[in-house]
């Protein structure tokens, strides 16, 4: 009876187990949609028989191939078959007449001359190399439209798209400098065969060797340009960060620079007008704000040449574009300058310049006075008395000497003045 007792209380226990599973199962089926289930189920089963067949694809040609080598080694190292037994006639008839027909010397193919074979084989070759040098040629040009989401602006949404190209690009300018090698050195072995030939036939080979040399070059020098395609992007799109910045900076100098400008307009139409009324303070003030916007410009202006240099495409453009409007800061910079320079030498000068005038006029003053001496010479009288010809020579003399004097110093005074400026 205990026995019995134990078994049934064994089998409700287990019954209990199997019901408490078979619940949580239908729980998580509940939870889990059956088509989702149905549907992973499926693609695992499809990668799984896809990846099976690509193995199995692989594993056959590997097999093959090694199948292959191996059939050729054994031919050759194989010995010759020796001779069946005479017991198949036919076999053997068929052996023999083979072995006949190969006894038999077949006739000889006219052959052209030497020169006539190096010719036609050049013709050949030639053509084979035009067709490669245009295979090198497309080759390169694709490497171009691979390269075009590359002149876009570096933005967030193209990013990866710009990834991709980068990789894309780098892989074709590989593939195409190696077409590019070989095609070079096929045609510099052709031009070396071509230099071997009597001249008559050298330039029938020389001008067409030249024009796929120079398709060559023209297609280096495209090639040239996408070499370093990843340099490029990376300085693109730093550039492309620092542009706000710098334009923004620009726009703040170019709103010195106009104050300047505006400041110096009037010292030039003073300058132009009455000279004498020139302010100090205003060619103070103005030098002043010249002096602000200057110092502001020139490192704003060196920073742009610096991200400018090895750029290219929209970038490059954008980046040109603020070098032209700080080069035209620096002109008007210049203008203000050149304003302020020619106002204050004549600031200096007017000092000079009268003093010079009041110099002048002591000299022609006394010059009119040493005319006045001459008078009595002058009156049409020829011989005058010894009591009165000898104190007016003496006045005369004194006069003269002192407007010597004078003129002298007047020229010095403006030698000096020039030295000044």
């Amino acid at each position: 009876m205990r026995g019995r007792r134990r078994k049934l209380s064994r089998r409700r226990m287990l019954c209990s187990r199997y019901r408490a599973a078979r619940r949580r199962r239908r729980r998580t089926a509940k939870r889990t949609p059956k088509r989702l289930s149905s549907a992973v189920a499926l693609a695992g089963a499809a990668l799984r028989e896809y990846t099976g067949i690509r193995l199995m694809i692989y594993i056959l040609h590997y097999l093959k191939a090694a199948t292959v080598r191996r059939l050729q080694a054994v031919k050759q190292e194989a010995p010759p078959e020796p001779s069946r037994s005479s017991k198949d006639p036919e076999r053997q008839a068929r052996r023999a007449a083979e072995e006949e027909d190969a006894e038999v010397e077949p006739e000889e193919a006219p052959r052209m001359p030497p020169d006539e074979q190096d010719t036609s084989r050049l013709e050949g070759m030639i053509q084979g190399l035009d067709q490669k040098v245009a295979h090198t040629e497309d080759e390169i040009e694709r490497i171009g439209i691979l390269a075009a989401p590359l002149s876009m602006e570096v933005t967030e949404d193209i990013k990866e798209l710009q990834a991709n190209a980068i990789r894309d690009t780098e892989r074709a300018v590989r593939a195409a400098k190696l077409n590019f090698d070989s095609a070079l050195r096929d045609v510099d072995r052709a031009e070396r065969e071509v230099a071997s030939l009597p001249p008559p036939d050298q330039a029938q080979f020389s001008t067409t060797l030249a024009q796929l040399k120079e398709r060559l070059q023209e297609a280096q020098g495209k090639l040239e340009e996408q070499k370093n395609v990843r340099r490029d992007y990376e300085q693109a799109a730093q550039a492309g960060k620092a542009f706000g910045d710098l334009a923004s900076r620009l726009s703040t100098v170019e709103m010195d620079c106009d104050k300047a400008a505006i400041m110096a307009e009037p010292v030039a139409k003073t300058l132009d007008t009455n000279p004498q009324e020139l302010s100090p303070t205003d060619l103070r003030e103005t030098k002043e704000a010249v002096r602000i916007a200057q110092a502001k410009l020139a490192p704003i202006a060196r920073l742009i040449t610096a991200k400018a240099s090895g750029l290219k495409g929209l970038m490059l453009e954008k980046m040109t574009e603020l070098q032209a409007r700080a080069q035209s800061c620096q002109a008007q910079l210049d203008k203000a300058q050149q304003t302020i320079d020619e106002a204050q030498s004549r600031a200096s000068a007017l000092p000079l310049l009268k003093q010079a005038s009041e110099r002048l006029a002591a000299v022609e003053e006394i010059l009119e006075k040493m005319r006045e001496t001459e008078a009595p010479f002058l009156m049409g009288i020829e011989n005058l008395p010894p009591e009165e010809a000898k104190p007016a020579l003496d006045k005369m003399d004194k006069a003269a000497s002192l407007a010597l004097s004078a003129v002298a110093d007047a020229h010095k005074y403006a030698a000096e003045g020039r030295l000044g400026f």
